[in-house]
């Protein structure tokens, strides 16, 4: 899949991600249940590589 962006969009989408990650990390961490903390696992490492994709941090 390919997905063109505006430097706008892009920059929204990076931000999105940003704000949205440390939330994520949180939750990875307090659930137990495995199954459901790979599929967050799998998220966060998602979320990751499109803020580094997109120029972040």
């Amino acid at each position: 899949m390919h997905l063109d962006l505006t430097d706008d969009e892009a920059g929204t989408l990076r931000a999105l991600l940003h704000d949205y990650l440390p939330e994520l990390r949180r939750e990875v961490a307090r659930t137990e249940k495995h199954d459901f903390r790979h599929e967050l696992v799998k998220r966060q490492e998602l979320a990751e590589r499109l803020v580094a994709e997109l120029g972040g941090r």
